[in-house]
């Protein structure tokens, strides 16, 4: 029992200073995917955009010809 806690004490330094390295792995960890996932959603809301654009452009003319709605 003596030799584990003198081993504790010898190393919680090391121990705390790869507890910040996690924390600061999975913080970055964290932030890349939110990136991520705010970039795709915003590729997805312009891929909409563009589709209703162009679903209004093709339409166009079958309502103003055809008389539909």
């Amino acid at each position: 029992m003596a030799l584990l806690s003198s081993l504790f004490l010898i190393l919680s330094p090391f121990y705390e200073v790869l507890l910040k390295e996690v924390k600061l792995f999975l913080f970055a960890g964290g932030s890349v995917f939110f990136l991520f996932f705010l970039s795709v959603g915003y590729f997805h809301y312009c891929l909409r955009s563009i589709q209703r654009a162009l679903s209004q452009v093709i339409n166009a003319p079958f309502k103003c010809f055809c008389g539909i709605a």
